[in-house]
């Protein structure tokens, strides 16, 4: 849990360094992620750079899709997912591990293959996860 805070932490750091740049291009995202063909309905969907570091995440909803809050900077990111945060229950009371299809390759920024290309103004993606 304390490297979902630690991940939280740098993706907020980022998106205020980005979001005080101010120079240089910068493209709005919107989309929709799949996995064998069925959207992927929980979780978020994160984007970083490795050379600046700048990042920013989304949820995901019921139809896979999502939609940045704040632009980014144009160029190459690299695109990785997160499963989502665990049920909160009672004292007492055991929790089961949300399910998320989304295979480990894929959930870590430093092993993913997943990347791309952001370019100036509106950005529609569309991601089909490998299997």
């Amino acid at each position: 849990m304390s490297t979902r805070i630690q991940i939280f932490a740098i993706l907020l750091i980022s998106l205020f360094v980005l979001t005080g740049c101010g120079s240089g291009d910068t493209g709005t995202i919107t989309g929709k992620v799949t996995y064998k063909g069925s959207p992927v309905s929980s979780g978020s969907i994160n984007f970083m750079m490795p050379e600046t570091g700048s990042a920013a995440q989304a949820d995901l909803n019921k139809n896979g899709e999502f939609t940045l809050s704040t632009p980014l900077k144009t160029g190459t990111y690299k695109v990785y997912f997160l499963p989502p945060p665990a049920e909160q229950l009672p004292p007492g009371q055991m929790s089961k591990p949300n399910e998320f299809v989304v295979p480990k390759l894929y959930q870590d920024v430093g092993t993913t293959t997943i990347t791309k290309e952001i370019t100036s103004g509106a950005n529609k993606l569309s991601i089909e996860i490998p299997h």
